[in-house]
């Protein structure tokens, strides 16, 4: 990557607390250094209490009929109050952004995203704030005494967004609860109580380590890309001790359940911690649309078949060396944030990621070419199209979300 990108990217680093969903125009370069960032200054005002966070509130004060319909009302009006300020806050940016491709004037222009950002964050952080406390002036005693439960739940949404490690954003409790895999035993129960309490103590505590390490980085030139790398190494650790909590608990809730819903757990955390290794491709999109088609002949029926159980027993080592490759690039990089930046300022991507990468795109050329090969023209029209790249041109930096080690939310309901 060029210098200008570079400065740049080096600038708008610095917003990353305050700015979300920003475009920057490297004009030199004539490349676009994308962000999709899911972090607010450590109170997570930037990502507005979710749908599913909100019926969880809803389950843990254990609110009555009437109580939940007076909250549903409360929460549909935060959050068209917090859609008309971010449409608000996505319009200026914008504009500031238009602006900048015009002029070339980047550190001006991070300078007004920065301040936009901020602006928004204290905004929408007055909306949630006043939300709660609206929500918890509907309970009785009894219900208000559940409250911590409320606050441990929106930190977690918030806090594990800022994900500087794959397996940093996973949410456990979340995690066993949608897969059902509580064994309903006393033992269970309690260490998942206890993960609870742990990750919420680290996580507070991983929140005062970035805020301090921002701080700190607000004295320094935007353009010092030497000190944004500073500043990211520091979240980096933070988010580290995160990963590390987290992968200790799936190891000991694991021993505590049956065989099965064991491999499916350990398993679902593999996938949630490296989507981008573990998400359905597109090659097996299409592999098990085909096999749904009901004018396949009785051959094309069993290939395809076979196509698709060799093709899933062949991914596995293959994605299993794909996420050790990145785990061992975070961990000599200082996480993800570090292990891209040293990649587009020259310094490349290591073999070891690289050739991991390639295994699985040639399996899945190879097996997709496989597939055109068995069914017809008319049948090969109706497999799914592939979407664009999730990066699309340019460069992608996505801290927090379902990808480089995010949390998973309601980024689909915003």
């Amino acid at each position: 990557m060029k210098s200008g990108v570079m400065r740049a990217l080096a600038g708008a680093v610095v917003g990353l607390a305050a700015v979300s969903g920003m475009a920057l125009p490297a004009a030199p370069a004539r490349a676009q250094v994308r962000f999709a960032v899911s972090t607010a200054g450590g109170r997570g005002a930037m990502t507005p209490v979710g749908r599913s966070s909100f019926k969880d509130y809803t389950k843990l004060l254990a609110l009555t009929d009437d109580q939940t319909q007076s909250a549903t009302d409360l929460f549909e009006g935060y959050r068209a109050a917090y859609q008309v300020a971010k449409d608000e806050h996505d319009a200026k940016v914008q504009t500031i952004s238009e602006n900048m491709q015009e002029s070339g004037d980047f550190q001006a222009s991070i300078k007004q995203m920065q301040e936009e950002g901020g602006k928004f964050a204290e905004k929408s952080g007055k909306l949630e704030e006043s939300f709660m406390n609206d929500l918890k002036a509907l309970l009785t005693d009894k219900q208000s005494e559940k409250w911590s439960g409320v606050e441990r739940h929106r930190r977690r949404e918030t806090s594990l967004r800022q994900s500087f490690y794959s397996g940093a954003g996973v949410d456990l409790v979340s995690m066993v609860e949608k897969m059902k895999a509580d064994p309903g035993t006393p033992e269970f129960a309690a260490l998942l109580e206890q993960y609870e309490m742990d990750m919420d103590r680290r996580l507070q505590e991983s929140s005062r380590q970035m805020q301090d390490a921002a701080g700190e980085n607000k004295k320094n030139d935007p353009m010092d890309f030497g000190a944004q790398q500073e500043m990211l190494k520091k979240m980096g650790e933070s988010s580290k001790t995160v990963r590390d909590l987290n992968r200790d608990y799936v190891k000991r809730l694991a021993v505590l359940m049956d065989a099965e819903h064991k491999a499916d757990f350990e398993r679902e955390f593999s996938k949630r911690s490296f989507p981008d290794v573990y998400r359905e491709s597109h090659t097996e999109q299409c592999l098990k649309a085909a096999a749904a088609m009901p004018d396949l002949d009785t051959t094309q029926k069993e290939t395809i078949s076979n196509l698709l159980t060799q093709y899933q027993r062949d991914a596995l080592p293959l994605n299993e060396a794909w996420a050790k490759a990145i785990n061992d690039a975070e961990e000599d990089a200082g996480g993800t944030m570090l292990m891209e930046m040293s990649k587009w300022s020259g310094g490349g991507q290591k073999d070891d990621l690289k050739k991991s990468r390639a295994n699985r795109k040639e399996l899945d050329s190879k097996t997709r070419a496989r597939l055109d090969e068995v069914l017809g023209p008319s049948q090969r029209e109706k497999l799914p199209p592939k979407k664009p790249s999730e990066d699309g041109p340019g460069v992608r930096i996505k801290i927090g979300g379902m990808g480089g080690g995010g949390v998973e939310g309601d980024e689909g309901e915003e």
